[in-house]
């Protein structure tokens, strides 16, 4: 059928130009040259020199074809499953009844990039959310709390790692681990808080906060490892230097922000630390 034909045809049956009726079949209803052939009473291979000519990338009926098999929904469906952190491929591919490669490669041809990406990320927030929820059932949580929207508070940005049957927070460039204790000794009238603190000095990191908890108020000793003696701290919280060669510690907290990162990244105000696992890494 000649071009100017086949153009006058297409106006007449669908009231559009020849270019746009390609278009609309191709782009919007992801129609494949062999199934608009027919409507046009044209070969297959003519469909593919008209589109060429028109300059229309030929059709990408994946979802279309994905949904007719596994139902209307399902491409929507199979994003919501896969984006869940808690599902592998294994769970998705049950979920459809089909292989686990085949949903991994679903996973790149609709994303464009390997699963292994994503893997990592759901990996990481599960193990995550797993620190987040044993840190918010730990007997230190409150104290830990605590601590954080301290550092915070000052314009630091902290954050939590596990290190063995340790819990270590960085801020800045340094590593801090908390000491506390809630039991004082008397000793010639005045009340010590002892804490103990054998291996403290082979102990890899930069400070310890040594935290004296006594009738609901919380006293923070910032001491640098260097300075921790080799058994047991004894700390006076109400101790002036001139008594205590710790009480230069007491609520030192600028010891820490030697190399402050700003204010950037913090929490909105009055949100708990422990409320966002990004805070654990």
């Amino acid at each position: 059928m000649a071009l100017a034909r086949l153009e006058y045809d297409v106006r007449e049956r669908f009231g559009v130009p020849l270019g746009e009726f390609l278009k609309q079949k191709v782009k919007g209803d992801t129609l494949y040259d062999h199934e608009i052939a027919p409507l046009l009473n044209v070969s297959p291979s003519s469909v593919r020199k008209l589109r060429h000519a028109f300059g229309i990338e030929r059709a990408n009926a994946f979802s279309r074809r994905f949904e007719k098999t596994y139902g209307e929904g399902a491409l929507e469906r199979f994003k919501k499953t896969i984006q869940n952190p808690h599902n592998s491929l294994a769970d998705v591919a049950r979920s459809f009844s089909f292989s686990r490669e085949y949903a991994r490669q679903l996973y790149k041809k609709i994303y464009g990039a390997p699963y292994s990406e994503v893997l990592k990320s759901k990996r990481k927030a599960r193990m995550n959310r797993r620190f987040a929820d044993k840190w918010k059932k730990s007997k230190h949580a409150e104290t830990l709390g605590e601590v954080m929207a301290k550092i915070q508070s000052l314009g630091m940005i902290a954050r939590i790692s596990n290190k063995g049957r340790e819990y270590m927070i960085f801020v800045n460039q340094y590593k801090l681990i908390l000491r506390t204790t809630s039991k004082p000794v008397t000793l010639h009238n005045n009340e010590y808080f002892r804490i103990n603190t054998k291996n403290c000095v082979d102990t890899d990191c930069d400070f310890f906060i040594c935290i004296c908890q006594d009738k609901g108020k919380a006293t923070h000793f910032i001491i640098p490892s260097n300075d921790m003696p080799n058994s047991v701290i004894s700390l006076l919280p109400d101790a002036t230097p001139g008594r205590s060669k710790y009480a230069r510690f007491k609520e030192a907290w600028h010891l820490l922000a030697n190399r402050s990162q700003g204010l950037e990244n913090q929490p909105p105000a009055g949100a708990s630390p422990l409320d966002n696992p990004s805070i654990f890494i």
